[in-house]
């Protein structure tokens, strides 16, 4: 009996793969914002953490919201609220590294892990963030677009010290709390706890 060859891997078809990425994104991606969704961020971060365990490394979560963001879609519309949303959602993405975890939690709350980032570094970055988000037009590139409504956020602050590594649902609910400290003392507001 001769050994036949084994017949040949199909060629890779590009509409598949091509299909299996969209796929990808859609399960992984906010459809409004492009960022992480709440799902994968959360996969993600749990990895960040476990490695910033492994590494010694502080790690620090922001919890990030809109304020009065209901009232502002009810003044000026949803197509509004959805475009402060992107809006947002950009200068999130400007504003930290490309190893920082930047995700949509829900409605107009975002995460932002910072593995490595201490408790000096967070403060700094959270207020260079809601400075920039203060004094943003929308629409980030000086045209004469109808700009957005002024927006303001809230900052929550969490630390996961090198030696304390918690667990990421603790270091979300610590965040979590925080922006709640910080949304009590009105707009614009930086909590830690």
């Amino acid at each position: 009996m001769t050994d036949a060859p084994a017949p040949a891997a199909p060629d890779p078809d590009p509409d598949s793969e091509a299909a299996t990425a969209q796929l990808y994104h859609a399960a992984t991606r906010d459809p409004l914002t492009g960022l992480p969704n709440r799902h994968y961020f959360r996969e993600a971060a749990e990895r960040a953490l476990l490695s910033a365990g492994r590494h010694l490394s502080a790690v620090t979560v922001l919890a990030v919201q809109v304020d009065g963001f209901e009232a502002l879609a009810a003044r000026h519309g949803a197509a509004a609220g959805d475009a402060v949303l992107m809006r947002l959602g950009v200068l999130l993405e400007d504003r930290f590294r490309r190893s920082d975890l930047i995700g949509r939690l829900d409605q107009a709350r975002f995460a932002v892990m910072l593995p490595g980032a201490d408790r000096a570094a967070a403060h700094l970055l959270a207020g260079n963030l809601r400075d920039a988000v203060a004094a943003d037009d929308g629409t980030g590139d000086g045209s004469s677009r109808r700009p957005l409504p002024p927006i303001t956020v809230c900052i929550g602050i969490a630390v996961a010290a090198p030696d304390n590594q918690a667990a990421l649902e603790p270091l979300l609910e610590l965040a979590q709390e925080a922006l709640d400290r910080a949304r009590a003392e009105g707009p614009g507001r930086i909590a830690e706890l």
